[in-house]
């Protein structure tokens, strides 16, 4: 009698402990699900605002010193890799668009840097007073400025494209425009 008691409560111990290990191992993959889809809606809506930001009208256009037809467009932005990074860290997506991903985070810090350059000539750009010889190496700083924004805007489109395989589902359009004298219905 003491044995099939002690059976019986030694199978319902037992039988507890792997629903418990299975309950555990469940959870944890669920939530680990979870995090991916919203580090994945993360990374995309970092990338639609990085790119909304890249579209939006230049803050400044600086003339060609050879006077031609070169004129450079030049958007300030300070556009940091956050959920791009994370993204790296946790291995989101597969091998081509994580090496997508380095190359987009880097190309954005050298972009933020090349952006930061500026910095010194904001007063002469904002009085439209570029001339003579610190003209040339600000035009060099724009066409540079300039190729690391269509590389990150390359990359963007490349990563987003990624995601769209990878089944995320993209943002929206964005509701406001970039520039604020522009007015939004209310809905």
């Amino acid at each position: 009698m003491y044995l099939i008691q002690l059976g019986a409560t030694f199978i319902g111990v037992a039988l507890a402990a792997a629903l418990g290990i299975w309950l555990f191992y469940f959870q944890n993959e669920q939530s680990e699900k979870e995090r991916k889809r919203q580090l994945g809606k993360a990374l995309a809506g970092e990338l639609v605002a990085v790119l909304d930001i890249l579209h939006s009208p230049p803050n400044a256009t600086i003339p060609d010193p050879s006077g031609g037809d070169a004129d450079i467009p030049v958007i300030l932005a300070q556009i940091e890799p956050m959920a791009t990074e994370e993204a790296l860290r946790n291995s989101l997506l597969g091998p081509q668009s994580n090496f997508n991903l380095v190359q987009l985070a880097n190309v954005m810090r050298e972009y933020r840097q090349s952006s930061n350059g500026f910095t010194p000539f904001l007063p002469y750009l904002c009085a439209g007073q570029l001339d003579g010889p610190m003209w040339i190496p600000v035009y060099e700083l724009a066409r540079d400025t300039d190729r690391l924004r269509q590389n990150v805007i390359m990359f963007c489109e490349t990563v987003i494209k990624g995601l769209e395989d990878a089944g995320v589902k993209m943002p929206p359009e964005p509701k406001f425009p970039s520039d604020p004298n522009q007015t939004v219905p209310y809905p």
